[in-house]
């Protein structure tokens, strides 16, 4: 059995009582929990129902001669099940096949799904050690990929992705690891995707899916110092809409994260974990949407916790709206290392920034970039807000607001709460030229313990109340436990 320990430490904001205090506790559980199941991989949680189970296969010990029905007579190859299970009944409770722990080769070879492989699941058969889906490749030699075209209610859950590499080029599909092409219903659950070069998960055209509960470990040539592109972790394009991102940890990558381009609307980044994940990276956000034609609505980013992000000649964001991307509610999101800026606003309007937690002490550039041009469609950035923030430092607060905003509309920027342990003041009139904050705050948010990434609010802290009026945020960002 292999067991794997890291410690992880969890962000926490909230406010302090005895109700909070016992959750902090199960915080801390779920955390010693986090750190047993996930280092670099994940790994079931106890055994899958065995009656959810239709076929069985085991990479020793199996062979495809078996029926494949009995765990004790497995099949032995992904490739002979899949072929299998596409003969059955189009449904899932047909459809399950249950991996036993081993390592599972595809070295030459690619793992492809197509629309004759719609509501296949895939899964650990049981939590005794890891279930690895192994590329047998390395670097930038591209050999091999998982390529899921046109499917509907895909599952795959529980499973290392490991050895799997691209071309590293930005032409044609090359650079994806996993390679989703349209469908809809997919859920991608509870993986690993250790080391990957370019994009470990691109979505292109993907509808009405889930993205959650991953791990993704130490993303490698992203966007070095000069380049023009970024490769992120998880990537959405091609009018990918209605999509879920959530409680995924994301982390030591060099130019990782999440980003959407061109993508479509009411995609949700929420509860994700982002840890040192851009840490070798040029111009880009940990968490980034980009729309050149600014039509896309109903996209969030909300509950994020992102930390570790270096600097880089003014390029590096915690939040990137670029290229005219407009109509995104920014909400419950805390930064701490967040790179040169917390967010970048690009030609784009109607974006509602509200409720976040920015711990400005080591901010390269300045808190805030706001940019007409580019591009997209330019906009006039009428409409965008960055309200009821708490913007707190350790010492003296970076520049505000930075940015070439010739000939387009300020932001609304007010109820925020400007904090210094030293007493250091923001100088909030020097805002977006014409737009300082209308009503700055200056209460002290008693937070537990910043230092240590813990941003509980104490329950005495008047950034409670009105004006600040600031909410307990959620305290579940990464994978939930593992619940086949």
């Amino acid at each position: 059995m292999l067991l794997l320990r890291r410690k992880i430490s969890v962000t926490v904001v909230g406010v302090i009582n005895m109700k909070d205090f016992l959750r902090s506790v199960g915080i801390a559980v779920v955390a010693i929990l986090i750190g047993l199941a996930y280092n670099h991989a994940v790994r079931a949680c106890g055994s899958t129902n065995f009656a959810s189970c239709n076929f069985w296969v085991a990479s020793s010990g199996g062979s495809d001669s078996n029926p494949g029905t009995s765990v004790g007579l497995p099949f032995a190859t992904i490739s002979h099940t899949q072929t299998v299970l596409q003969a059955q009944t189009n449904a899932i409770t047909s459809r399950t096949a249950c991996l036993i722990t081993g390592t599972y080769n595809f070295a030459g070879a690619n793992w492809s799904f197509t629309s004759a492989d719609s509501n296949e699941r895939w899964l650990p058969y049981s939590g005794q050690g890891l279930v690895i889906i192994d590329g047998g490749s390395s670097g930038t030699t591209n050999t091999n990929q998982v390529l899921i075209n046109g499917v509907t209610g895909l599952v795959l859950e529980g499973l290392v992705f490991q050895n799997w590499s691209t071309a590293h080029v930005r032409t044609g599909t090359l650079d994806t690891i996993m390679l989703i092409t349209n469908g809809t219903g997919q859920t991608i659950r509870w993986n690993s995707f250790l080391n990957s070069w370019g994009f470990s998960i691109g979505a292109n055209g993907l509808a009405s899916s889930s993205i959650t509960s991953n791990t993704f470990n130490g993303q490698q040539t992203g966007a070095p110092n000069g380049a023009t592109a970024a490769y992120n972790d998880i990537n959405l394009y091609g009018g990918a809409h209605d999509n879920t991102i959530s409680h995924n940890l994301l982390e030591n990558g060099q130019c990782g994260g999440i980003a959407s381009a061109d993508a479509g609307n009411n995609n949700i980044y929420d509860r994700n974990l982002l840890v040192n994940d851009l840490i070798g990276c040029f111009d880009n956000g940990t968490l980034y949407m980009l729309n050149r034609n600014a039509t896309d609505t109903g996209n969030q980013i909300t509950n994020n916790v992102v930390r570790g992000n270096i600097p880089n000649a003014g390029t590096i964001k915690t939040v990137y709206l670029d290229d005219s991307m407009s109509n995104v509610l920014v909400q419950g999101n805390i930064c701490s290392h967040c790179g040169d800026y917390f967010m970048q606003y690009h030609a784009g309007q109607n974006n509602v920034v509200k409720n976040n937690i920015i711990d400005a002490s080591s901010i390269g550039t300045g808190m805030n970039l706001y940019q007409s041009g580019g591009v997209g469609t330019q906009t006039g950035m009428g409409g965008n807000t960055f309200t009821n923030n708490i913007i707190y430092t350790s010492g003296n607060f970076p520049t505000l607001w930075i940015g070439n905003t010739t000939g387009v509309t300020f932001p609304t920027v007010t109820n925020n709460d400007y904090w210094s342990v030293t007493g250091a003041t923001a100088n909030t009139s020097a805002g977006p030229p014409g737009s300082p904050d209308s009503n700055p705050q200056t209460q002290n948010p008693l937070f537990g313990n910043p230092s240590a990434n813990n941003y509980v609010i104490g329950g005495g802290s008047l950034v409670l109340s009105a004006p600040v009026s600031f909410p307990v945020l959620p305290t579940d960002q990464g994978p939930v436990a593992y619940a086949p």
